[in-house]
């Protein structure tokens, strides 16, 4: 028996020939139950919303020219005093520049190895725009697992994933408490 040369989508609904099914080894004539189209129509809509993705900058590779610019860089920034308290920092410029900061959602600097990742994937400081500071999130109240996404540039399972662990850290503080009460 000759398998059918044209086929149903499950999604559209539509019949196609068989060279418009990606082949799957689980469907019965070897191919997906969904024609490309719907398929990459369900892969754009069930993509992460940010574009971006974290880039992580290796300073020991750096070029000479590129540590001048660097420092070059810095210098144009001037002297400025980071603020020691949230008051403080309610007076500082938005996005933060205080890279440094243990609060700074945009850069990470790993102090062991001197690598710099920028959380959004990009230098241009436009891109930081979305708030790179984690006390301006807080201080704007609850947030959907999305909204954490986006400012943490993470997809919306992680931020979950994140969500669940404090949460759970948190039941077993106040556990060990109780005992400790006892």
């Amino acid at each position: 028996m000759t398998p059918p040369l044209i086929k149903p989508c499950s999604r559209c609904g539509v019949d196609r020939p068989l060279s418009e099914f990606y082949k799957s080894r689980k469907g019965r004539d070897g191919r997906q139950a969904r024609c490309i189209h719907c398929e990459r129509l369900s892969y754009r809509d069930n993509r992460p919303r940010h574009s971006q993705v974290s880039r992580t900058i290796n300073t020991n590779h750096a070029t000479l020219a590129e540590k001048a610019q660097a420092r070059r860089s810095l210098a144009l920034l001037g002297p400025s005093e980071r603020p020691e308290t949230r008051a403080a920092c309610f007076t500082s410029p938005r996005p933060c520049p205080f890279a440094t900061c243990k609060w700074n959602l945009a850069i990470d600097v790993n102090p062991r190895n001197g690598t710099i990742t920028l959380v959004y994937g990009s230098e241009d400081i436009e891109d930081w725009r979305r708030g790179n500071c984690a006390l301006d999130h807080a201080q704007r109240g609850g947030m959907t697992l999305d909204e954490v996404a986006e400012a943490l540039a993470i997809t919306r399972e992680r931020a979950r994933q994140i969500e669940e662990r404090a949460n759970s850290r948190l039941r077993l503080r106040r556990e060990i408490r109780e005992v400790d009460r006892d």
